[in-house]
This record gives C-alpha cells, structure tokens and sequence, in this order.
C-alpha cells in the first residue's frame, strides 16, 4: 500500500506537467496563428493604401486635364447656336468678333476624360477587390462606363462633323497656340454657310449631348478623387 501511494504521488506531477505542456504548446500556436494574421491584415491594409494612392494619383491628373479643358467644351454649343441665330436673322454678318470666334469653334470636338491605368489594372487582374469600399467601387465601376460611352460619342460627333464640312463655306488659317491648333477664319462663302444651317441643328444636338456627358463625368471623377482623399485620410493600420 506505501509503494501504491508514492507511485500515485510520483505520477500526478508527471500528469500536471503533461497538461501544462500542452496548454503551453497550444497558447504558443494560437497565438502565433493571431500574429500571422494579424500580419497579413497590416500587409493587406498596407497594400490597400498604397492601390488608393495610384487610384488618387490618377484621378487627380483626371480632374486637373477636365478642368482644363471643360471651359472650352461648354463654349462649343452656344458658338453653333451663334452661327444658326445670325443665319436666321437673315443678315450677313462682317468676319469678326463674337461671329468670327464662333466660326472658329464650331468643328472643335474635343477628347473624352481619361482612363485611369490603376483601375484597369486591377480590373484585368480580378484584383478590384482589394479596394474595401464597396462605395468607391461602384463610383470607379460608373465612370469607367461613361468613359466608355464616350467613346461612341465623340465618334458620332466627329462623324457628324465631317459629314458635311464646314470648310466648304469658310476658309481658314490654321495656327498652334501650343495649347491646340486654332482655324482662325479669313474669309467666307455666306450662301453655302446658310445652306448649311439644318447640317449645324444637328451638330448643335450633337455638342450638347456631349457636352452634358462630359459635365456629369467629369463630376463623377471630382467625387472619386473627393472619395479618395477620404479614404485614404483615415487609419493605416486595422
């Protein structure tokens, strides 16, 4: 009966340690399982920021190219509606001024906003999902189809332009401005401009349709590059 009772003593230590062992191993794991993903978290976040980075980069050179030339653009619809007034007022008006200025603009069309090369990169590599903001996504989603809409647009536009070429009644003297080439009008055959005047209602529709797209684009990337900013202005790490 003694030797029982010390064998039982000897082996409950032995027990109590075995456990101890285990819990420790099994903390050990548990816990460098947690450090893993919590690394893979800050990685994650840390990838994230640096895709908004590009993302902001890009839509800031987007914003900055659309507000350069959109003034531009909303000046090409009232230059048509200029021409087809005068023409229905029966007058022939002298080549100058406000006129001579809308004869200049007239076969303007200009280009559409541009692609942004980090979303298309992202989107060819099934990689989208790396942006956590479900919101984001759907606004760089909607500018991607109106950037590609316009593409149809403005080869409408330019279609419509050249189908009945203003040239025909104007003649012009082209310059470089060094911010685009100007057709600054010298001289005009008045009877085949007002010949044209149905050919100008049409491209007068065009212009609008086009400029309006190009306004709402243009918001939608000012929200994105807005979106961006707020983004990237919160927390770095989770």
């Amino acid at each position: 009966m003694i030797l029982r009772s010390r064998t039982g003593e000897a082996a409950a230590p032995l027990w109590v340690a075995a456990v101890l062992e285990f819990v420790i191993v099994a903390v050990g794991v548990f816990l460098g399982l947690q450090a893993a993903n919590w690394n893979e978290a800050r990685f994650e976040v840390q990838r994230e920021r640096v895709l908004l980075e590009r993302l902001l980069a890009d839509f800031e050179r987007i914003v900055e190219t659309g507000d350069l030339y959109q003034p531009e653009i909303e000046l090409q619809s009232p230059a048509t509606r200029l021409i087809i007034d005068t023409i229905r007022s029966g007058e022939e008006p002298a080549l100058e001024g406000a006129f001579a200025d809308a004869l200049e603009r007239v076969n303007q069309v200009w280009v559409n906003l541009e692609l942004a090369p980090t979303y298309e990169e992202l989107v060819a590599s099934g990689s989208l999902s790396r942006v956590q903001d479900d919101e984001l996504r759907d606004m760089l989603a909607r500018y991607k189809r109106a950037q590609a809409a316009d593409v149809g647009l403005i080869a409408g536009q330019l279609a419509m332009r050249d189908s009945v070429v203003v040239e025909r009644a104007v003649r012009y003297r082209i310059e470089d401005t060094g911010f685009e080439t100007s057709n600054i009008p010298v001289a005009m055959d008045w009877d085949a401009l007002v010949a044209m005047e149905p050919h100008l209602q049409v491209m007068l529709r065009s212009q609008i349709q086009r400029t309006q797209w190009q306004r709402a684009t243009l918001e939608l990337a000012r929200d994105i590059r807005d979106a961006l900013r707020a983004d990237l202005e919160g927390p770095a790490t989770p």
